[in-house]
C-alpha cells in the first residue's frame, strides 16, 4: 500500500508541473492566413482629418464672375442689304445709308444724306451699341420736305425702330434738345461718355432746325427699350 500511495503522489507531483507551466507558456504561432467571413463588419476610423489637410474656402476672394455674351448691334457689314428705319409717329420708313467722309477746302465733311437718312461710322457706335449711335438726315431740300421734315414732333416715349433682316431694334425718345452747330461734337461726347456709363444703348437723330434754314441742330435723343427697365 505504502508503494502505490507513493506512486500516485509522485503522478500528483508531474501532473501539477504540467499545467504551471502550460499557464506561462507563449501561444503558438498561427501559420494559416486568416480571411474575414462575407459577413464580417467592417469598422471605418472616425478620427478626424489632420488641421493642415483641411481645404477651408476662402470667402474673402470674390467668385469669378460669369462672362456675358457679347451684345448684338447693326455694324457695317449689316448695310450690304438694307437697315430700314421706322418713326410711327410721324410715318417714317426709310432705309439707312453709311455716310462717307469728304476732305473738302473746309475740312472733313461727311456725304448729303439727300433722301435717305445716313449713319456715322467710326465717328458714332454701332446702331445697339453700348454708347451713342449718330443719324443725320434733311428736313427739307429747298420747299420739298425730307426724311426728318417731322423730326421736332417727336415727344418723350415715342418709338424709334430699326432693322436688318435678322434684327430689330426698338427705341424710346428720352430728350429732344437744340444746339448751335459748333456744339454737336461736344454734346454728342458727353452723351456718349454718359450713356456708357450708365451702360445704355442710345440713338441721336440729327437733323437742321429751323424748318427751311440751317441756323441751329436738332437732336432726338432715343434709348433702347430693353435698358429703360
Amino acid at each position: 500500500m505504502n508503494i502505490k500511495r507513493a506512486v500516485l503522489f509522485f503522478l500528483l507531483l508531474i501532473g501539477i508541473g504540467i499545467c504551471l507551466r502550460s499557464k506561462h507558456a507563449e501561444p503558438a504561432l498561427v501559420l494559416v492566413e486568416s480571411r474575414p467571413s462575407e459577413t464580417a463588419t467592417v469598422q471605418v476610423s472616425l478620427t478626424p482629418l489632420p488641421p493642415s489637410t483641411l481645404v477651408i474656402p476662402n470667402t474673402s476672394v470674390p467668385p469669378t464672375p460669369t462672362l456675358l455674351p457679347t451684345l448684338i448691334h447693326i455694324e457695317q457689314g449689316d448695310f450690304e442689304n438694307e437697315v430700314i428705319l421706322e418713326i410711327p409717329k410721324i410715318n417714317t420708313r426709310a432705309v439707312i445709308e453709311v455716310a462717307k467722309i469728304i476732305g473738302t477746302d473746309q475740312g472733313l465733311e461727311f456725304s448729303q444724306p439727300e433722301e435717305s437718312p445716313m449713319w456715322i461710322p467710326n465717328w458714332s457706335r454701332n446702331i445697339g451699341q453700348r454708347g451713342v449711335a449718330l443719324i443725320y438726315g434733311h428736313r427739307q431740300w429747298g420747299p420739298i420736305p425730307r426724311v426728318f421734315t417731322d423730326l421736332d414732333d417727336l415727344e418723350t416715349g415715342d418709338q424709334i425702330i430699326i432693322s436688318t433682316i435678322d434684327k430689330v431694334f426698338t427705341f424710346e425718345v428720352v430728350e429732344t434738345t437744340v444746339i448751335d452747330p459748333e456744339d454737336l461734337w461736344p454734346t454728342i461726347e458727353v452723351q456718349d461718355n454718359n450713356a456708357i456709363k450708365d451702360d445704355k444703348s442710345q440713338l441721336a437723330l440729327l437733323t437742321c432746325t429751323p424748318w427751311g434754314v440751317d441756323w441751329q441742330r436738332l437732336i432726338v435723343f432715343a434709348v433702347l427699350k430693353e435698358d429703360l427697365k
